[in-house]
Formats: C-alpha cells, sequence, structure tokens
C-alpha cells in the first residue's frame, strides 16, 4: 500500500493506493477515479514503467481510496509504485506526475499534501521541483527521486536511489525590488500620506484622476511600506500560491505579494473557481498583500460585486457539488478610476456632462465603494512645475513608522474611546457610514504621529482623505 493525497482548498487528505492480482482485461486496471481520470493514468503509468525496463504488470487492480478525478495527476506516482511494488519495505508516501519517459514531474498543492502525510510515512516522495517547498514542513521526511527507476529502487529498499531534503531557513531575507522605492514618487504630498497610512491601518484606498496622475506608480509602492511578512503569514501565502500552481520550483514567498488583474478579468479569476476544482482568485493571490485594481470601474459589475463579501469577511468560500472550498482573502485594495468617461476632468478639456459621470461612478456597486476608507483625488503635475529640492523619503523609511504604528494600534482601545472634546466636536454632525470611515483613519493618523488622543487636526485630515468634506488632492 502506497499513500498519497487529494487536494481540497487549502487542505489534503490522504489517499492510500492499494494494489491486488485478479483476472481484469487491462494490465492495470484503476478504481477509484472517474472513468476519464482512470483510462488517462492507466496509460501514463503503463508507458513510465515500460520505460524503466520493468515486466509489465499483468491483471493488476488499483483501487485509491479517498481520491477524487482533480487529483489523478498527483496520483501517477503512487499508482505506478503500488503496481510494481505491493509491499514496499517501509511506509512510503508519494506526491508527483510521471512523464511517459518516467521521469518525476511536480505538481502543485506539494505543500499541503506534505502536510497532510507527516507523520503518516516514513519516506514522501516528490520532483525535484517540488524539494524546497516539500522541505518546509517541519518533521515531514521528504526525499526526492528524479525518475520512476530511482522510486522503485527506493521502494525495495535501496536508501541510496533518493535523496533526503534537508530543511531550508525558517525564513528567508524578502527579494526588494530597487525599481519601486517612494522615493521616486516627486510632489504629491497628499497621496504619499495617504499610502502611508493605507499601510499603517490597512485601510483600502482609492486613487482618482486622469492618465498620467501617478496612480499606478504609487499603488505599485505599497507593498514596500508593509512590514515583512511573518513565518506563519508566509507559509500562508506559500500555501495559497502552491495550491494554485504558482510555487513550482520555488520554496517560502517571502515577499508580500501584488496582484494587478485586468479589467477583463473574470469573476472566477478574481475571487477563485473554475471546474473541477475551485482554484484561488487574484483576491486570495493577493493575501497578506496588495490587489491593485486599474481602472475599476471597467470590470464588469458582476465581478467588483463578488469582491463585497470576500473583502468584508477576509474569506472566500466557494460551494461546489463537491464540497465547500475556502480561501483567505485578507489583502490590501488598491484601485484606480478616472474622474470621468474622458479622464480630463476637472480641466478645461473635459466635455462630459454631469449626467455621463454620474453614470460611470455609477459602474462601481455602492457596497463596494463603501469598503474603500481612503479616497484621493490627485492631479497631474505640470510641466515646469517647481519641484522641492529636498530629497523624497525612502519607502524603508517610511515602512519603519508603518511598523511602529501597527503595533502601536494594537494596543489602543477602540477610536471612539480616543476622541478628545473638540474632536468629538467636530464628529457630532457626521453621519454614521462618514464617522466610522474617519474615525478609523483619524486613529490611523494618531498612531502614525505618536498621539494619545484623536485631536480635531486628526479628524480634520481623517474627513480629507475620506472625502468626507471633499476629497483630499495632490
Amino acid at each position: 500500500m502506497i499513500l498519497s493525497a487529494a487536494i481540497s482548498g487549502l487542505a489534503a487528505r490522504p489517499v492510500r493506493v492499494e494494489a491486488t492480482e485478479r483476472p481484469a482485461a487491462e494490465p492495470i486496471s484503476i478504481a477509484g477515479l472517474g472513468e476519464a481520470a482512470a483510462r488517462e493514468a492507466r496509460v501514463r503509468v503503463q508507458a513510465a514503467l515500460a520505460s524503466t525496463g520493468e515486466s509489465s504488470p499483468q491483471g493488476v487492480v488499483i483501487r485509491c481510496e479517498g481520491a477524487s478525478s482533480t487529483s489523478a495527476t498527483a496520483l501517477d506516482l503512487a499508482i505506478a509504485l503500488a503496481a510494481a511494488v505491493p509491499r514496499p519495505s517501509r511506509r512510503i508516501a508519494a506526491f508527483a506526475d510521471l512523464s511517459l519517459a518516467g521521469e518525476l514531474r511536480p505538481v502543485r498543492g506539494v505543500l499541503v499534501a506534505v502536510e497532510a502525510l507527516r507523520g503518516l510515512a516514513d519516506a514522501i516522495i516528490v520532483a525535484p521541483d517540488n524539494a524546497s517547498e516539500a522541505a518546509l514542513i517541519e518533521g515531514a521526511p521528504v526525499v526526492v527521486a528524479r525518475t520512476l527507476a530511482d522510486a522503485l529502487r527506493f521502494a525495495r529498499g535501496d536508501d541510496c536511489a533518493c535523496t533526503r531534503v534537508d530543511q531550508p531557513p525558517r525564513l528567508a531575507p524578502p527579494t526588494a525590488s530597487r525599481n519601486c522605492d517612494l522615493s521616486d514618487v516627486r510632489g504629491l504630498p497628499v497621496a504619499r500620506r495617504a499610502l502611508e497610512v493605507a499601510a499603517a491601518g490597512g485601510h483600502n484606498l482609492l486613487l482618482v484622476g486622469p492618465p498620467g496622475a501617478g496612480k499606478t506608480m504609487l499603488a505599485r509602492r505599497l507593498p514596500g511600506l508593509l512590514p515583512r511578512l511573518t513565518y506563519p503569514e508566509a507559509l500562508e501565502v506559500t500555501r495559497v500560491h502552491s495550491v494554485a500552481g504558482l510555487n513550482v520550483g520555488g520554496g517560502l514567498v517571502s515577499s508580500r505579494p501584488f496582484r494587478a488583474p485586468h479589467h477583463s478579468t473574470t469573476p472566477p479569476g478574481i475571487v477563485g473557481g473554475g471546474a473541477p476544482t475551485a482554484r484561488p482568485g487574484e483576491l486570495s493571490l493577493a493575501h497578506h498583500g496588495v490587489l491593485f485594481l486599474d481602472e475599476l470601474p471597467e470590470f464588469s459589475r458582476s465581478a467588483l460585486e463578488s469582491l463585497v463579501d470576500p473583502l468584508a469577511t477576509g474569506e472566500v468560500t466557494l460551494a461546489r457539488a463537491s464540497g465547500t472550498v475556502r480561501y483567505p482573502a485578507s489583502a490590501l485594495v488598491v484601485a484606480s478610476m478616472l474622474a470621468c468617461p474622458c479622464g480630463h476632468a476637472p480641466s478645461r478639456r473635459c466635455r462630459c456632462s454631469a449626467a455621463d459621470r454620474a453614470r460611470y461612478a455609477s459602474r462601481v456597486p455602492p457596497a463596494l465603494l463603501d469598503l474603500f476608507d481612503l479616497r484621493v483625488t490627485l492631479e497631474p503635475s505640470m510641466l515646469g512645475e517647481p519641484q522641492d529640492a529636498r530629497e523624497p523619503e525612502r519607502s524603508a523609511a517610511v515602512a519603519a513608522r508603518v511598523l511602529a504604528a501597527r503595533t502601536r494600534a494594537a494596543k489602543e482601545p477602540p477610536p471612539a474611546d480616543l476622541l478628545d472634546q473638540s474632536a468629538r466636536t467636530t464628529l457630532a454632525p457626521l453621519n454614521g457610514q462618514t464617522a466610522r470611515r474617519a474615525l478609523r483613519v483619524a486613529k490611523t493618523l494618531m498612531v502614525l504621529d505618536g498621539e494619545t488622543a484623536i485631536a480635531h487636526a486628526h479628524l480634520d485630515e481623517a474627513l480629507a482623505l475620506t472625502g468626507g468634506h471633499g476629497q483630499g488632492s495632490s
């Protein structure tokens, strides 16, 4: 009996692959998979076994207990080992694809598969390209086989046929991008401040302005302001990317993700889905990082509406006939849009009517718009406009303030308990939604400034950044 695993969302369940000899029409018959999946797996396994020079099994029936058609490819190695070595020398688990020439190929979801198999086997065989990812699971006996022939020798007791994988460093330093530093942004003081506030308080940010105003440039610099991923956060991000098939050949994802889907992306592409298995979408791939939605009104209405609940709850729930799959969705969202359909507002070049602008703005569902605490209007820098002679702050300096502010904010009481008397007077006439949004941002401004109470100045700046009394400009 050989163990393997079947992936379901961010988890995996063990699969028992057992073989027995019975009269059968095929040399190898496979039960437990769908008809098409079983037929294709049989062809791959028979070709791979033939490439090793093994005598072809005759009348072998393979039963895959706990498998599904979606996991058939990753079961190839386990099926081949069970067919050729019915009684292995030790408890073996295998999770790899097989080429027709008998080489082990990488598969998605190795991280969660090894998590499920740890403690159940004396050795877990994976493909070479999956080794660094599989080794992230502490205490898992991961070994690498390059070919099916090596795996067969190992199953029969030859310890030298496979290579044991050592654990990598617990958390490698993140890869820094020299091309996305905040010091590249000249001017735009309100927008820079909004980025810092968004990073410190986890506030979603909406940037409004014409083409060339710097919206994309600002968004791409936000990940560099966020604190470094902790090991549990990095492991969670790696788990999502592994299941999506984006981490093949890689190890621990140590940098904050940045995802920028095109506005033609479908709802399943945004929040997850697909067939035969529901995979994570762009929102989950941006977990613990930044999701940038450029030209927000150009996304389909259904795609934007699909974001509302996951952003509010921090989780994507996808119900399928085979079961319910959940993916994490705790991402910081930055969106950009024009002020009007032509993009020239508020300059004299704009010829859009008030009705045109209203129709354009109405493409964004109000429920989604409510999730953006920060709303900043940008204007393009005029040619010849004098620039500040001082060198702009680098991302590292801002990131240090953000980290300190996050640490302080976690220890502070709710923002309503931090208001001084002048701030209470300013807040009194505001409606509920505006007041709650302003309070959240004001608390972030307070901790960034190192103060112990929310003052009138914090609330006034918060109202400017949230659009509470006219949108902030830069």
